[in-house]
C-alpha cells in the first residue's frame, strides 16, 4: 500500500489493514513523504498496533519542497517545477513494490498534491510490474469516490486506536481525540451503523 504521508494509510484504511494482518497477510505500507522524524515514529507506532510493516521513503513533503507557499496551493495540482518528483517517487517505490500482489493507491481526487504524486508514481510502477491496483478514498478529505466502490465490513476499534497514535496530527488538525474520533466514525460508518472500508477497483 502507498501512503502519501504518515497517517494517510491508517486514517483511511486502518480497519482493512487490521483485518488483512489478522488473517495472516503480509501487509506493507510504503510511506512516501515522511522526512519528518517525529511523524515517522508516529507512523511506526500506529502501524505496529495493526501488525503492519512500514517502508519509509523519506522524501520531503510539499510544504518543504518550495513550490507550494500555502495550503490552497497544495490543492491545485502539481507545480510545473515539481513534476520531476513523480519520477523520484516512482524510482523509490519500484523496489518496494516489486513483490506486491496488489497495490493500494490514494484516489487523490480534490485532495493534496502529494497524494496526486503518490498516485501517479504508483500507477507508473504498477504498469511496469504488471501489478493489480486498487484505490482508497482518503480521510479526512471529503472527495467524491469517482467510481463504484466495494464495501468491506471492518472493526472500528483497532482502526481508531491506531489512528489516535498520530497525536501531532490529531491535535493539530482536529483539536484533540474527541473531534478526531467523531470525524473518523463519520468517515467509516454507513447509515445502518456498520463500520466499513471502501475500495475502488482499478487496473494496472
Amino acid at each position: 500500500m502507498v501512503s502519501p504521508h504518515p497517517d494517510d494509510a491508517v486514517w483511511s484504511c486502518g480497519g482493512i489493514l487490521h483485518a488483512w494482518a489478522a488473517r495472516g497477510d503480509d501487509v506493507v505500507v510504503c510511506t512516501v513523504f515522511d522526512a519528518d522524524g517525529a511523524r515517522r515514529q508516529e507512523d511506526a507506532d500506529a502501524l505496529g498496533l495493526l501488525s503492519v510493516r512500514v517502508r519509509s521513503l523519506r522524501i520531503p513533503e510539499a510544504a518543504e519542497r518550495g513550490f507550494y507557499p500555502g495550503p490552497l496551493s497544495r490543492r491545485r495540482g502539481i507545480h510545473a517545477e515539481d513534476r520531476g518528483t513523480v519520477e523520484t517517487v516512482a524510482e523509490a517505490l519500484l523496489p518496494q513494490l516489486s513483490d506486491a500482489d496488489v497495490v493500494l493507491l490514494p484516489r487523490a481526487e480534490r485532495t493534496h498534491v502529494d497524494h496526486l504524486i503518490a498516485r501517479l508514481a504508483g500507477e507508473r510502477v504498477a504498469a511496469t510490474l504488471g501489478t493489480e491496483l486498487s484505490y482508497y478514498p482518503e480521510f479526512p478529505y471529503s472527495a467524491p469516490l469517482g467510481a463504484p466502490a466495494r464495501v468491506h465490513r471492518v472493526d472500528f476499534r483497532p482502526w481508531l486506536r491506531a489512528g489516535l497514535a498520530y497525536r501531532s496530527q490529531v491535535d493539530g488538525m482536529f483539536g484533540g481525540p474527541v473531534r478526531f474520533t467523531r470525524a473518523l466514525a463519520r468517515h467509516a460508518r454507513t447509515p445502518g451503523g456498520h463500520c466499513v472500508w471502501r475500495e475502488i477497483p482499478g487496473v494496472s
